[in-house]
């Protein structure tokens, strides 16, 4: 706060002016003029001033106050004059008056004196003056003043109509026009709010919906056009501002909509299908395609063309109705049956035409003719003891293979007695051969048969053919004059000509002379009796070159006739006859842009004569300077691209030999045009625009050109669209929003103009528009505040400034430079002193001296220069008091650093003192304003301020000002001051760059002082601490940099060849003291320019050809090496001759499109040029023709066999003499060949499988040097075995599966070719289940297969060549697995019971023991339980048990091991149930097909409970003999023999009981338990000691009927699990050492072949505690003695447990 001398003032944090207590003891009103300054604590240079005048009242006096301090209001541009706008008011003692002053008498408004009402004075213009401020003045009595500023805002209404522009726009739109912005319209309204703003429509002419306009005024099309449906629109567009009563502004839109080339023809089916008959005559109509197109006009013409397939030249069309016909190729359904055309329908759009193609398939119908034999006649001379075939007579048919008219068959008639014929048919019965044998001694004389060959075609057609055989005894043959005969013809030798007459002499008769083979279709025919051959038939060289004619010389012997045969080698020579063909035959068409290179080629042709000679291309129309030009080798290229105006051209291309016979061909190039030029603006680039333009009006016309004439140019911008606005289709510039220059002075705008190319993709160019806004003095001055209050103290100034007017004017220049005056009448009258007015900066100043304290109200005059000139009034309100005790001045500022210590001396008192006014000279104590950074600063009460021991200072992230109040108090008077204190920067921050790492590029060859880098790097601290300053550390001599721009710049040229990159350290160091520094690593990447040469690796290069090698073959390809990475290798051949025989591509030299002159030297040489863009390098290529090809054979597996070149080279006529040199040049990798004396030897071993052929390029070095090639042709030798793919086969097959299916294929191979590799299989052990095929290796079912009789067999499997002089074989296996179905039924075992008996004993127990036996209806033997199978292995038996009535749940069945079950009763046994029947049923899970269960019958019977017995103790066991009961036997008829058997049996009962009796009494002294229930008890302790529950059905419970036998225990061996067999003894104890003991299973078969006798029971024994651990001895044996020490044994274990253990078993 400035002019707070008095401390009258305070700020609070919140920047709010508050009101201190040192003013309380004032006795009168003071006003004082306080200034406000603003400071930016991060830039101190930056400050604002504020202005306010406070009036302290202290209640002394009565000046006027106004009840407020501003008065707003509002009132109607379409207020009457009169109307009140607002009534001020103010307060006094007495009378007020009010008045408006130093306004213009025009000025719209006036007040009441004694009221204060402000009336209307003239009407309003919102749209001209929108607010009004002026000030109020109210006085009363006393003169005393107070003033007010008034606010008046005009309030709009809607008296403006909205402004449309342009008011009409025509464009013209194509019908594929993008849904985009197409032209737009602005509307403006002079009026505000709601009445200003305005809305597009358009109310008509858009009833479809296709335009849509934007808030903006822009339209847009939102559908596409459609040319064929509407060709133009007229739109009106409608802008209407939204007050209450609106109003509305019209436009109008033409658009006419241009149509395209749009729909391709559409076929009316994806493909057609005609047929023809073969010998239709030209110009037969074989269909017609149709192609409809839905452009209209010209771009719905279509027109036809064939362009491919097959049957182009045997097929045309009607260009305007698609009429398709033949043509005078003949056509022949044996060899092209269907022909395929590619039909293209093509519209006429002028500038791109569109085109859609079909596939047209023609059917061939064959039409039958009439089979052919392969001579006139067949005549055979034969001796009378000929056997076997005689003659062969072949019959074949030109037909197409598989119908009926090729289908043949032969009938001889009139077959002599002695002959028959054989008949041979090929598969397709297009060629039938039939042999005549003999089958017995034959007769002399001549025969003749004729032999018919039919085929079955509709009608058939036959040919007939006449045998003649003539059967002679013994007969010297002719004999010709010479071994063979060569003759050359021309080609055009006319028929009858002779052209060589053979000779032959028989000393016995005359000779007639036939030709027998090697005539074709008759091309000669001979005279018999002269041997003159006449030429019968057109010869054709391009058909065929060379005829060997077999003559036959016959004698006239009747009865034994003898021939020789001579060949007559006719060659053909060739004669100029035939015409060239040329490919791509027929109308070719093709499209190529207008902007098409020079050069390039847009079609290649090749051409060639059959009769061998050179071609030449021409082109028509030929005339000078043609767009077009057709090279040699065929291209067509682009000739003169200036003139390539026309929308299409129709070029011939002509193929010429030398015999200028020609062949032509038509193409079509289709110009499709490219918009090649953007549009190019025309008008200026800057426009000035006044500010005060209306809205509406077109302020600029942007103007472009396009040198393509296809499109119209549309302007578009996206630039201050809410302001302009540019006419799309005239680039009309329309300002749309009043400008305001002090707002906005410039403005650009992006322009952009798209020439809507309609062949090519638009082009668009752009601009940018500068519209410069000149000013108008529009603006009046604005000062802020407009009314001010200064309070002054009594005394005399020097210089007083008292206040600096704010103002500004918005406009510029003249009109808006301002100046400042005093309103003279309201300066005083001062003695003593005057008031300053500064006239350009406003600053109020006095000087002089102030006596006495009155208000002085003075009135400034602000006025800006412009025409007309614009001003508005301040008042400054002077107050002139007297007050006391204050500091002048009343701030301070001092400056310390960051890093000043805590508790340093930062400002000393004396400064405060010597400024601190006292006039009483009392105590002062000092002060810090509460809050005030306290734990930063403090003072002492003498006024000295220091850093405090807790202060921290941080010019980089905290404070770098603070401000403090410092307070004097001064007896009862405060008087403050404001220290501001200034932080300076420390150097305590280093430079920083923004990575570690940057790269750098420059090009190798770049100047020096080129400019690599900028680096730059940042440091936090300010001043001289924050200048930075760079450096490097490496590369100082490649390198310079800028230590104050960081610029790095080269100081050398560089060769990215030798080093491509380079790393440079940079230094970044600021200015501080200590100076601090951080660093960055370059890295400077060489980049490449194409400065070498290129080079081919090698200075010569050599290939050989064959003189008909064809388009396309490579022949070598070029190595270049080029350092640089950039610039585009491009091939040339410097020899025209060359260039047309041969072409580089991608550095691979070709032959080209031209067959090589039948003349050709024997090699060419010529040199290739290789540029890389810059520079060029160049080599020789050396290529030789080859024009001699010989063929030898040699075989395989032998060496030293030769093949005499120089004798097979005489033979062709190629004379060579024996100083000639043979080298061979390829072919002969590993040196397998070499030439000796004019031979080729193979010095190495052939292995045909290896490589079974050889092509060696050898060169003859006599007279002349040439070359030739050589094929060797390595001949087959059996040497290879057939190898199987797999050494072993693995195959499955289901049981009963049917015969004839098919396991699998084995496959052989065979590396030799031929009979040799002709591979035939067969199983050696072949059962009657499997066969092979001995073609194809198919292994297959032959028989019935059952997998219970054999599941596996082993197939031994051999594949055997067919090769000479021995067959090679090989020997496989293959496992075939037979897996199961459930084809079997279950049995029981023994699988012969019928019915079971089952013997049970009466009892209250359920238990095991009931069962006594189970009998089978056999008696062969007893079985413990029901035991069963399957012999399946894909099901399981399931054994149920179905009860007769009243039995249910009685009995039950439970398995007690795999396929095994007992039966017990769930109940007690009564006599009730003796001859119970029960139901064994066993079946299948899941049950077989076609299988039923097994039933069988089990009958109950119940029986007595058997006779205990007992037994003398031994030392070592205890044993009780089970109940056994003796079977029952039928009774005899004899009463002595049942007497006696009774007698017996009570005899040996008497004798056993009283022998157990003797042993129960002796035992009963220890084991109080009954003896009958020791074994039990035994068996199923022994079983399982740990178990708590008794084992019921344990399937080891037994019962005994021969009482001879005794339970035995067996060993088992708890590792192996093996059971030892028990030992048998009939006489004396036997005591066996079996080791560990354990458990076992019953059922183990003795390992060393002995067998337990019959009825002996096996049980496991464990004895659990036994003296000796390793050691067990166990006896068996029907002796008493020894039954009894078993016993005993298990009396010692038994006693180890507990008696009441055994209650709970229930045993």
């Amino acid at each position: 706060i400035q002019g707070n001398n008095m401390g009258y003032f305070d700020l609070n944090e919140y920047n709010q002016l508050t009101w201190t207590t040192v003013a309380g003891g004032l006795d009168t009103d003071v006003v004082l003029s306080l200034t406000i300054l603003c400071v930016d604590v991060n830039a101190p240079d930056q400050r604002a001033l504020g202005y306010i005048a406070v009036t302290i009242d202290t209640g002394e006096g009565n000046p006027p106050v106004f009840t407020q301090e501003i008065y707003k209001a509002e009132i109607s541009e379409n207020a009457q004059v009169g109307d009140e706008v607002t009534t001020v008011e103010a307060t006094s003692d007495n009378e007020v008056v009010y008045d408006l002053f130093n306004l213009p008498d025009s000025f719209p408004f006036n007040i009441s004196s004694s009221s204060g009402t402000i009336q209307l004075a003239t009407s309003l213009n919102r749209e001209t003056t929108s607010f009004y401020t002026f000030p109020v003045r109210a006085m009363n009595t006393d003169s005393e003043v107070a003033i007010a500023l008034v606010e008046v805002t005009i309030s709009d209404e809607n008296d403006n109509p909205p402004v449309i522009a342009p008011s009409l726009i025509s464009v013209s739109l194509a019908e594929n026009h993008g849904l985009s912005e197409i032209v737009s319209f602005s509307c403006s309204d002079e009026d505000t709010g709601s009445n200003g703003i305005v809305e597009f429509e358009l109310p008509f002419g858009n009833e479809e919906g296709k335009f849509s306009i934007s808030e903006s005024g822009t339209i847009v099309l939102i559908e596409k056009l459609d040319f064929e449906t509407q060709e133009s629109y007229n739109v009106t567009v409608s802008c209407s501002d939204k007050g209450s009563d609106p109003n509305t502004a019209l436009a109008t839109l033409l658009i006419q909509v241009t149509g395209i080339n749009e729909f391709p023809p559409n076929f009316e089916f994806e493909n057609y299908t005609f047929s023809t008959s073969e010998n239709a005559t030209a110009g037969t109509t074989v269909g017609s395609v149709n192609a409809t197109d839905d452009d209209s006009g010209i771009n719905g013409v279509v027109a036809y063309a064939i362009v491919g397939g097959t049957g182009i030249g045997f097929f045309s069309i009607d260009p305007s109705n698609g009429m398709i016909s033949t043509t005078t190729m003949e056509l022949n359904a044996t060899f092209s049956p269907e022909h395929t055309l590619v039909v293209v329908a093509e519209d006429s759009g002028p500038i791109v035409s569109m085109s859609h193609n079909t596939l047209v398939f023609v059917d061939i119908q064959d039409i039958n003719e009439a089979p052919q034999f392969t001579q006139a006649a067949y005549f055979a001379v034969i001796p009378t003891s000929a056997t076997g075939s005689l003659v062969e007579i072949t019959c074949f048919d030109v037909d197409l293979e598989g119908s009926d008219n090729s289908l043949l068959s032969l009938e001889v008639t009139d077959m002599p007695s002695g002959l028959s014929t054989i008949l041979e048919v090929d598969e397709s019965y297009k060629f039938i051969t039939g042999q005549i044998l003999a089958n017995s001694t034959l007769s002399a004389g001549s025969f003749e048969l004729k032999i018919q060959c039919s085929d079955s075609g509709n009608p058939p057609l036959s040919t007939s053919v006449s045998v003649i055989l003539r059967i002679e005894g013994f007969n010297t043959p002719p004999k010709f004059t010479q071994p063979s005969y060569t003759v050359a013809v021309p080609e055009d030798t006319m028929p009858g000509v002779v052209v060589e007459t053979v000779k032959a002499i028989d000393n016995e008769t005359d000779v007639e002379y036939f030709i027998t083979g090697g005539n074709g279709l008759g091309t000669f025919v001979i005279n018999s009796q002269s041997g003159a051959i006449v030429l019968q038939l057109s010869l054709d060289y391009e058909i065929t070159q060379a005829y060997d004619i077999i003559v036959t010389a016959y004698d006239k012997n009747t009865f034994n006739r003898q021939s020789s045969s001579v060949d007559v080698f006719v060659l053909v020579t060739n004669v100029d006859d035939a015409d060239p063909v040329i490919s791509p035959f027929g109308t070719q068409v093709i499209t190529i842009a207008e902007d098409t290179p020079q050069g390039v080629e847009i079609k290649e042709y090749t051409c060639v004569d059959p009769d061998g000679s050179d071609v030449s291309f021409s082109l028509a129309p030929a005339y000078p300077n043609s767009p077009f030009s057709i090279s040699q080798n065929g291209n067509v290229r682009v000739e003169n691209t200036s003139i390539i105006d026309d929308e299409s051209y129709k070029l011939t291309v002509r193929c010429t030999d030398t015999s200028n016979s020609f062949v032509t061909n038509e193409l079509l190039v289709f110009i499709s045009p490219v918009n090649k030029f953007p549009p190019m603006f025309t008008s200026p680039s800057e426009f000035e625009v006044p500010e005060d333009t209306g809205v509406g009006t077109v302020i600029a016309n942007i103007t472009a050109i396009d040198e393509d004439t296809r499109g119209d140019i549309t302007y578009t911008t996206t630039s201050n669209t809410d302001t302009f606005i540019i006419q799309q289709s005239t680039g009309m510039l329309t300002l749309i929003k009043a400008l305001d220059y002090e707002t906005e002075m410039e403005y650009l705008i992006d322009v952009e103009a798209t020439d809507n190319d309609i062949a090519d993709v638009p082009k668009t160019a752009s601009t940018t528009v500068t519209l410069r806004i000149t000013d108008v003095n529009d603006n009046f001055p604005s000062c802020n505040p407009s009314v001010v209050s200064v309070s002054l103290l009594t005394g005399t100034y020097e210089y007083l400034s008292l206040a600096n007017f704010s103002c500004s004017d918005a406009d510029s220049g003249l009109n808006g430079q301002i100046s400042f005056e005093f309103d003279e009448a309201t300066l005083p009258s001062l003695s003593n002193g005057v008031f300053l007015l500064n006239n350009s900066t406003g600053e109020l100043s006095f000087q002089g001296t102030l006596s006495i304290p009155e208000p002085i109200l003075l009135t400034i005059i602000v006025s800006d220069s412009g025409d007309p000139q614009k001003s508005v009034m301040l008042y400054a309100n002077i107050l002139v008091e007297i007050i006391g005790t204050r500091f002048v001045p009343s701030e301070f500022s001092v400056t310390i650093s960051e890093n000043t210590d805590p508790s340093t001396l930062i400002f000393p008192a004396s400064t405060l003192n010597d400024a601190l006014l006292n006039p009483q000279g009392a105590t002062v104590m000092y002060t810090l304003r509460e809050n005030q950074y306290s734990d930063t600063f403090i003072i002492d009460t003498a006024g000295n301020v220091y850093l405090s021991s807790t202060g921290v200072l941080d010019y980089d992230d905290g404070i770098r000002e603070y401000t403090l109040t410092i307070e004097a108090q001064v007896g009862d008077v405060t008087a403050s001051a404001v220290l501001t204190v200034f932080i300076t920067d420390y150097n305590d921050i280093s430079p920083m760059f923004s990575s570690s790492t940057e790269t750098a590029y420059i090009a190798e060859n770049a100047q020096i002082g080129t400019v690599v880098y900028t680096v730059m790097a940042t440091d936090g601290d300010s001043g001289s601490n924050g200048n930075i300053s760079y450096s490097l550390d490496t590369e100082t001599t490649n390198f310079h940099i800028d230590e104050k721009t960081g610029e790095i710049t080269s100081l050398r040229v560089f060769d990215r060849e030798v080093v491509p990159l380079y790393q440079i350290r940079v230094t970044a160091t600021d200015s501080g003291t200590p100076p601090l520094s951080g660093s960055l690593l370059l890295f400077v990447n060489i980049t490449d320019e194409n400065d070498n040469a290129p080079m081919f690796k090698d200075s010569l290069y050599i290939a050989t050809i064959r003189e008909n090698s064809p388009p396309g073959q490579e022949l070598l390809m070029f190595e270049v090496i080029d350092p640089d990475l950039t610039g585009t290798l491009r091939f040339e051949i410097d020899d025209e001759e060359a260039r047309n025989l041969f072409r580089v591509e991608n550095g691979i030299l070709r032959r080209s499109s031209l067959v090589i002159p039948t003349d050709h030297p024997s090699q060419y040489t010529f040199t290739v040029t290789v540029n890389d863009e810059i520079a060029t390098g160049n080599t020789t290529v050396l290529i030789y023709i080859l024009d001699i090809e010989l063929l030898t054979a040699f075989n395989e597996n032998q060496v030293n066999q030769s093949y005499d070149i120089q004798n097979h080279l005489n033979l062709r006529d190629i004379n060579t003499t024996e100083n000639a040199l043979y080298e061979i040049l390829e072919g002969n990798n590993g040196s397998v060949f070499a030439i000796s004396d004019g031979k080729l030897v193979n010095k190495l071993t052939l292995d045909r499988e290896e490589r079974g052929e050889y092509e060696l390029i050898v060169d003859v070095s006599d007279t002349e040097d040439f070359r030739i090639s050589i094929v060797v042709l390595v001949i087959d030798a059996n040497d290879n075995a057939p190898m199987f793919e797999r050494s072993h086969y693995n195959f499955t097959v289901t049981e009963n599966e049917k015969p004839g299916y098919v396991l699998g294929t084995i496959v052989a191979t065979d590396l030799d070719t031929g009979a040799n590799g002709r591979i035939e299989y067969s199983i050696v052990n072949a059962p009657s289940q499997f066969a092979i095929n001995p073609v194809t290796g198919e292994l297959f079912v032959s028989g019935l297969i059952d997998r219970e009789s054999q599941d596996v067999y082993t197939l031994h499997l051999r594949a055997e060549d067919f090769g000479s002089p021995l067959p090679n074989s090989m020997i496989s296996t293959a496992t075939v697995t037979i897996t199961d179905i459930n084809d079997n039924t279950p049995r029981f075992d023994p699988a012969d019971v019928v019915e079971f008996i089952v013997e049970t004993t009466l009892g209250d127990s359920a238990h095991l023991d009931n069962i006594v036996a189970i009998l089978p209806n056999n008696l062969m033997e007893m079985l413990s339980a029901f035991n069963y199978s399957d012999p399946d292995s894909t099901d399981t038996p399931v054994l149920t048990l179905n009860a007769s009535t009243g039995q249910e749940g009685k009995f039950e069945l439970t398995e007690v091991g795999t396929y095994s079950s007992v039966l017990f009763a769930t109940s007690d046994i009564a006599e009730s149930d003796n001859d119970t029947m029960l139901q064994l049923v066993l079946h299948d899970e899941p049950l077989g097909i076609d299988q039923d269960p097994v039933v069988r019958t089990v009958t109950i019977r119940v029986v007595e409970p058997p006779v205990q017995t007992t037994a003398t103790p031994s030392a070592s066991a205890t044993a009780t003999t089970p109940p056994t009961e003796e079977p029952i036997f039928p009774l005899l008829n004899i009463v002595a023999i049942v007497i006696a058997c009774v007698l017996l049996l009570a005899l040996l009962f008497l004798f056993f009981c009283f022998f157990s009796y003797c042993y129960l009494r002796i035992k009963r002294k220890k084991d109080p338990l009954r003896a009958r229930d020791r074994p039990t008890q035994v068996a199923q302790r022994l079983h399982d000691p740990h178990s708590k529950k008794p084992k019921l059905f344990a399937p080891w419970g037994y019962s005994e009927i021969d009482q001879l036998d005794y339970p035995a225990f067996a060993a088992e061996d708890p590792d192996s699990h093996f059971l030892y067999p028990p030992e048998q003894d009939f006489g004396e104890t036997s005591f066996m050492d079996y080791g560990e003991p354990g458990f076992g299973e019953p059922g183990f078969g003795d390992p060393f072949g002995r067998s337990p006798s019959t009825g002996t029971s096996v049980l496991t024994g464990h004895p659990e505690d036994s003296d000796q651990e390793g050691s067990h001895s166990y006896a068996m044996g029907p002796v008493l003695k020894a039954m009894m020490q078993e016993w005993e044994m298990g009396d010692e274990v038994l006693n180890k447990e507990k008696k009441g253990t055994l209650r709970k078993l229930g045993l």
